[in-house]
């Protein structure tokens, strides 16, 4: 979950469950006062939480590892070198009428980034959308939020800028739910025209959007010594980081650290070429042991 820290004074929202049973939590801030948007949002259906088997993150300078969650997306087989692929859908009826356009290209464009990491075997795959969209639904979908009342049902403040459920069984990633807060929030994408960032104290797309697609991943939030969510193993330093749990207008970075890009190659580890070639010469010498059973064992 990203949240909102201002000159002086902040909106904040923070909200953390794992599947283990971490408890969660959330800090309320001071409220953006809510105004009306352009556009109506399909309905959310939110009757996957009865089942509490999910998770929520709200974004390692220390220990990278500790940044990764304890439930991962699966290998597409069971190959060592065979990559993890995260299908998602941008909701059609959830996309907000940013005020330049580019929207969905950005949400795209982290995707991509998040997908073309050296040495790691992940890569999200965007599919086409069904017509409808829920948490606990099993299909991955990202989109707004523009029900106020929504919104405020999910325990989430007027100042949290996006917030991503992870579905999970044991330590298998199984659907994601990215909501971003169409409500309260005005967004854009092209920063060309900083006047209406300024205007508005808009947020980025691709910003925001890059560190919920961090948390779809599989990645955790990062704070700095002082910050109330801070933990040792987060180091320090992490305010430039992608997954770093606090965003402010203005914000228009969408490139990795190597924070991010370690902590994605630990969770998806591409074998060493010396590896799958051991691996290769077990299977055939296995291949071949059971040719030599099959055969009576005579050496042919």
């Amino acid at each position: 979950m990203f949240r909102k820290r201002r000159r002086g004074w902040e909106y904040c929202c923070i909200m953390v469950v794992l599947l283990s049973g971490w408890l969660a939590s959330m800090a309320r801030g001071d409220e953006l006062s809510s105004r009306t948007l352009p556009g109506v949002g399909l309905s959310l259906d939110t009757t996957g939480l009865t089942s509490g088997n999910y998770q929520v993150n709200c974004i390692l300078a220390g220990d990278i590892d500790k940044m990764i969650m304890p439930f991962l997306w699966p290998r597409q087989t069971p190959a060592p070198d065979s990559p993890a692929i995260a299908d998602y859908t941008i909701v059609q009826g959830a996309i907000y009428d940013v005020y330049d356009g580019g929207d969905i290209a950005q949400v795209r464009q982290g995707a991509s980034t998040l997908s073309s990491i050296s040495d790691c075997a992940f890569s999200f795959n965007e599919v086409g959308f069904d017509g409808s969209w829920g948490l606990g639904d099993g299909s991955n979908e990202i989109g707004w939020i523009y029900s106020q009342s929504t919104w405020s049902a999910l325990g989430l403040s007027p100042g949290t800028i996006g917030v991503t459920y992870s579905f999970g069984a044991g330590d298998t990633k199984t659907e994601f739910d990215i909501l971003l807060n169409g409500v309260y929030l005005y967004w854009y994408a092209d920063s060309a025209d900083p006047w209406y960032a300024a205007q508005y104290e808009a947020m980025h797309v691709g910003h925001i959007g890059i560190h919920e697609l961090g948390h779809a991943a599989g990645l955790l939030d990062l704070y700095n010594p002082g910050e109330a969510e801070y933990e040792p193993w987060m180091g320090s330093g992490n305010e430039t980081a992608t997954m770093y749990g606090y965003a402010d207008s203005h914000q228009e970075d969408m490139s990795l650290s190597w924070v991010e890009e370690d902590a994605m190659r630990l969770a998806y580890p591409v074998p060493e070429p010396a590896t799958l070639s051991l691996l290769a010469l077990g299977g055939l010498m296995l291949m071949r042991r059971s040719k030599i059973r099959w055969l009576g064992g005579k050496r042919r």
